[in-house]
């Protein structure tokens, strides 16, 4: 072997020492997951999530998700705070702009300095703080003032990675739900050769795992072969994320909640709107939601609140402008023959100009 060759040797060897440490220390979430979950503690679960602008980075929403373990299906709360300075300031280049698009409540307009005050309290109260890849909401919760403890924190990007690597090793999807910590770890430790890295879950083809588990079509040990045989195309990998409206904060920390109480079996504490078979339905008909103090409300998806008026925003208004247009009947133009592009950047027809003398 030359020196070339042993150097590779080397390091894929080193690679794939980290890469089932890593793969060990997601199975070791995955676990504790569980045992937090389904024990039936009276603990307070609260998922945070921070969006900001893709402009400059500055926070624009705050959303939040709490659950209560001993309340089972009824204990959830659903907070999204919608920085006041920042609302005009809108997405779309490169991520869904869902800013009015709340599905779990009504949103609420307050400072930057208001948001910051009732994150700090909602999450110095929890037992458990859920994200999805969290460490980039605590950067931003950090460079608001707001601290976590680390011992608290649950992701749920790393707990479904648990389960794709420990299937990967098991392949038995009895043995690994009959199969405790130490007993699953044991059987990694011998397992040759070494399962292939975990790999970091999207939220959105999460929920969507989620929906085929709760109508039967899959499990979550079978998260892998299934999201294969259900590809996202180019485009949705970013967007049109459909009627679960994500790059919403509350709705994203309301999903990743859920994602996380499904994959530790615990479905029947989803609320309704969370149920897949039935969300297309719900988001037609306007969702029913719980806001903060656990009241029921039955309303259209985009509305906000800032003090006490509930108003359309304008992205709703400009929306059903847009239906109102299409309805009205259309009165075709004469054509120049010369091609022009439009918004969007597609080809039509249209008059000529006359030039300005």
């Amino acid at each position: 072997m030359t020196l070339s060759q042993q150097k590779k040797a080397e390091k894929r060897a080193k690679k794939a020492v980290a890469m089932r440490r890593k793969g060990e220390a997601s199975v070791r979430e995955l676990q504790r997951a569980r045992d937090l979950l389904e024990g039936g503690m009276d603990a307070r679960f609260t998922c945070v999530d921070v969006e900001a602008w893709e402009i400059n980075n500055k926070v624009t929403e705050i959303g939040l998700a709490t659950w209560r373990a001993s309340a089972g299906g009824g204990g959830w709360s659903f907070t999204h705070l919608v920085i006041a300075e920042m609302y005009e300031c809108r997405n779309g280049r490169y991520v869904e702009d869902n800013k009015d698009n709340f599905i779990f409540g009504t949103s609420q307009i307050v400072s930057l300095e208001e948001a910051t005050r009732i994150a700090r309290s909602e999450l110095l109260a929890a037992d458990y703080i859920v994200g999805h890849a969290i460490e980039g909401d605590l950067k931003w919760l950090r460079s608001l003032g707001v601290s976590v403890d680390t011992s608290k924190l649950l992701d749920s990007q790393v707990v479904a990675a648990g389960i794709d690597y420990a299937y990967a090793t098991t392949a038995s999807s009895s043995a690994l739900s009959a199969s405790s910590s130490a007993t699953l770890l044991s059987t990694l430790s011998t397992a040759s050769p070494a399962p292939p890295s975990p790999l970091q879950w999207s939220l959105k083809r999460l929920i969507l795992h989620m929906q085929r588990v709760q109508r039967g079509e899959s499990t979550w040990e079978e998260i892998k072969a299934s999201d294969a045989l259900h590809p996202l195309s180019k485009r949705n990998k970013k967007k049109n994320s459909g009627v679960l409206h994500l790059h919403n904060g509350a709705n994203d920390a309301a999903w990743t909640m859920a994602v996380l109480l499904s994959i530790c079996g615990r479905d029947d504490a989803l609320d309704a709107t969370m149920l897949g078979c039935g969300g297309a339905a719900a988001a037609a008909a306007g969702h029913r939601g719980r806001g903060r103090g656990g009241g029921t409300s039955s309303r259209p998806a985009a509305h906000l609140r800032e003090g006490a008026a509930i108003f359309t925003p304008p992205a709703a208004a400009a929306a059903a402008a847009a239906t109102a247009a299409a309805a009205a009947p259309a009165t075709a133009a004469p054509s120049d023959g010369v091609m022009r592009f439009g918004p969007s950047g597609r080809k039509r027809r249209g008059l000529r100009q006359p030039k300005a003398t």
